[in-house]
């Protein structure tokens, strides 16, 4: 399996200290992947350049160097989920103390500027910028997802995964904080601008336990109902009720990881109206059930 990797250009060169745990590899076209390792290596290690957005995230504390190209070393004791970031070409000369465990997400160049187009983003070398151990709740909960479809590799839900994916990179894109474009600069009169997208995932990721409606999204962003509608679909490939029960459903499957929470609880708790109409919507979007999904997961 490492040799597979390292052959694909998504692992470290020469580093004896990463274990592999798990992986990803999506179809050619899609260019996303995803590795989990456990590390172990005090002397620096050095990534030479890849045509790929590599984001780095610990799953345990972890006191980490880093140097991108030629700018300054950075040190800093990472918490979980923490995010880090190494834009397409960079030269990545890391080390860590201690052992740690760290999951990879790889994004292609050219899927980043397809991405990027329906955003309206002109995407540039200069697009994105590098950044060292920063917090963001919403990225988080997009790399937990990642995390647990990683879960059982053998029952990996692949078209869920290639969905976070892109939902990572849209968070990515639309950020400065993790990394992304000044919102000011990218804006398309065909789709919602960085900003306005920025604004609607979080808001919906913070209300999902409620009934979330079009309106008070276009509201958000100022923006006529069918306007909001319209562009919604054109930035993101789904109307504004697919993205949320989709993210209802993303939800769910964490929940069900955790067998202390029961049906009628993750129904509530995902903003569904009762348990049986949870268990409908989830078997029409996974072909299972909850209680099946759980059984094949835990």
């Amino acid at each position: 399996m490492y040799d597979e990797l390292q052959s694909k250009g998504i692992i470290w060169n020469r580093t004896p200290g990463i274990e592999t745990i798990n992986k990803f590899l999506s179809d050619p076209e899609e260019g996303f992947s995803v590795l989990v390792s456990a590390e172990n290596f005090d002397s620096p290690v050095v990534q030479d350049p890849m045509d790929k957005l590599w984001i780095s995230v610990p799953l345990v504390p972890t006191l980490v160097s880093r140097q991108i190209d030629r700018t300054p070393i950075e040190t800093q004791k990472l918490s979980p989920y923490m995010i880090s970031t190494a834009p397409p070409g960079s030269r990545v000369r890391a080390s860590l103390q201690g052992k740690g465990l760290g999951v990879h997400l790889y994004i292609d160049r050219v899927s980043i500027s397809e991405i990027a187009d329906g955003m309206g983003i002109r995407y540039r070398s200069s697009t994105l910028r590098p950044v060292f151990g920063v917090v963001d709740s919403v990225m988080a909960s997009m790399i937990q997802g990642v995390v647990y479809e990683l879960y059982d590799i053998n029952k990996t839900d692949q078209l869920c995964l290639s969905c976070l994916m892109r939902d990572v990179a849209f968070q990515i894109l639309g950020t400065p904080s993790v990394g992304g474009v000044d919102y000011n600069d990218n804006q398309r009169k065909d789709g919602l601008n960085p900003k306005q997208l920025k604004l609607v995932f979080e808001y919906i990721e913070e209300e999902l336990v409620s009934e979330i409606k079009i309106q008070k999204l276009s509201i958000l962003v100022s923006l006529g109902r069918s306007t909001f509608i319209r562009r919604f679909k054109r930035s993101t490939g789904l109307s504004p009720y697919q993205y949320v029960i989709k993210a209802r459903v993303r939800r769910a499957k964490h929940l069900l990881m955790d067998r202390c929470f029961g049906l009628a609880h993750i129904a509530f708790a995902c903003g569904f109206s009762d348990q049986p109409h949870f268990t409908h919507v989830f078997r029409r979007l996974e072909g299972i059930t909850p209680m099946q999904y759980r059984t094949s997961h835990c």
